[in-house]
């Protein structure tokens, strides 16, 4: 094996992990305050554009990676739509409220 295919494969480790611990907590909690709808949605189709693509050119750990990443994401924007009862941003879940502006802030 090149040391190109061990990046690829250490890439592939990686990648698939990313999502996982946004899932877990989500399953453990069932909080979705502070999670970005759009930019879970914007994952999604990058998931599928690379899977897409890594069946388009031959590459394995390519299409692996994006495949599995796509385990993580799908359930995480399941479990926010249960929570939210939709995947849009207008039709909030009275119970969800969005974080305060004083919760977002980084602590110095």
């Amino acid at each position: 094996m090149s040391s190109v295919e061990v990046i690829g494969w250490v890439a592939t480790a990686s990648g698939t992990i990313l999502g996982l611990p946004q899932m877990l907590r989500l399953v453990r909690t069932g909080r979705v305050a502070g999670l970005s709808v759009t930019g879970w949605q914007a994952m999604l189709v990058v998931n599928l554009s690379w899977t897409a693509h890594g069946i388009s050119i031959g590459q394995f750990p390519q299409l692996l990676t994006s495949a599995l990443s796509m385990c993580a994401t799908v359930p995480i924007l399941c479990l926010m739509a249960r929570e939210l009862g939709d995947l849009g941003p207008r039709h909030r879940n009275p119970d969800s409220s969005p974080p305060s502006p004083e919760s977002s802030r980084c602590s110095t």
